[in-house]
């Protein structure tokens, strides 16, 4: 396996946590397996900025010349929040509804480590709170 493959197997370990669900690890797998020397302009520049877009939001992403993952930024909205996520905001807030929710991701290439925050909305009726939940992650080395 050659060092290009591991950059993206490790990226795909940092940034696929329990803390998404399966339409957000499906990007996540297109974007590890995009080839930025395949561009037609490729040119071997000292970094590449590629964004990636879905329906459900986007994903920010930048490469070094030599196509290693260095930095992404992940925003989406609306998504299907993962069942321990929902169980959580459940037992704490209990009567309440939740309405839409926000996650954003972001991902450090060189310390190998995520930033995850979800924004969720949430109602009970008559009045409506939002919820910040920060989740940063870190693989067990």
């Amino acid at each position: 396996m050659n060092l290009y493959h591991l950059q993206r197997i490790e990226y795909l370990e940092v940034v696929q946590n329990d803390f998404v669900t399966s339409e957000v690890l499906k990007f996540q797998k297109s974007v590890a397996s995009f080839d930025i020397k395949k561009l037609l302009n490729y040119d071997n520049f000292s970094k590449y900025e590629v964004l990636f877009r879905t329906n459900k939001g986007n994903i920010q992403t930048f490469y070094k010349g030599e196509g290693e993952i260095f930095w992404s930024r992940a925003k989406y909205r609306g998504v299907k929040l993962p069942i321990s996520i929902v169980k959580k905001i459940m037992r704490e807030y209990e009567g309440c509804k939740i309405g839409d929710n926000r996650y954003l991701t972001i991902y450090h290439g060189c310390s190998k480590t995520t930033q995850n925050l979800y924004s969720i909305y949430l109602n009970n009726g008559t009045a409506s709170k939002k919820v910040k939940l920060n989740l940063d992650y870190t693989p067990e080395s």
